[in-house]
């Protein structure tokens, strides 16, 4: 009988052992994907910020060259944007609801990817291949605000105009982690004035 007793004993400290076994297992394995996601969710936002820095660059260089685009066309990641709806003035009307569609479709990864819908970061970042690089949209907002009134946000300002006046460009950028679109999207968005009215 207690030969018996002992073969019991042995087979519990065995499925015993096996449990704790399995739970290490698992723990490594989620401890592993976890760190994989924190990875893609870094690259992803580290992306989005080198586009963002682009952009805000490429708007700098406009205003320093004095080589203004034209917006107007919106294509090519440029677009003229307007979110302020005026109470009782309905001149804007049809560019704030083409403003509010675009927001809608900035959720939309395939609308970043499709042909000119959105500029491609230029250059190399390690970690994302060449197809997965971020993209941005610079809209020119078509407000002129006076330099005094800012409603309390920073905004990168290169010296101030005579007339007091700043163009506004809002600046957004998505991009995917380095597993690509099933993994971490990241849409950042900065505002970024230039002195001037520059409509």
């Amino acid at each position: 009988r207690q030969r018996g007793a002992v073969l019991i004993i042995s087979l519990v400290i065995l499925v015993a052992m096996t449990l704790v076994g399995t739970v290490a297992i698992r723990n490594t394995i989620l401890e592993e994907r976890m760190a994989g996601n924190w990875r893609d969710q870094t690259l992803a936002f580290q992306s989005a910020e080198a586009a963002l820095r682009e952009a805000e660059y490429k708007v700098q260089n406009w205003y320093e060259t004095s080589s203004l685009p034209d917006f107007t066309q919106n294509n090519n990641g440029l677009y003229v944007g307007d979110f302020q709806d005026a109470e009782g003035d309905t001149s804007d009307d049809a560019l704030v609801a083409a403003t509010r569609t675009r927001e809608r479709s900035y959720l939309s990864v395939a609308w970043w990817r499709t042909g000119t819908n959105a500029t491609a970061y230029t250059g190399t970042l390690d970690g994302i291949s060449s197809e997965l690089l971020p993209r941005y949209v610079i809209e020119r907002l078509d407000i002129q605000t006076p330099s005094s009134v800012t409603g309390g946000v920073q905004f990168d300002q290169r010296g101030v105009a005579e007339d007091g006046t700043y163009t506004y460009f809002r600046i957004t950028a998505v991009s995917a982690g380095g597993i690509g679109e099933e993994g971490s999207i990241v849409i950042l968005q900065s505002m970024y004035s230039i002195p001037g009215n520059n409509s």
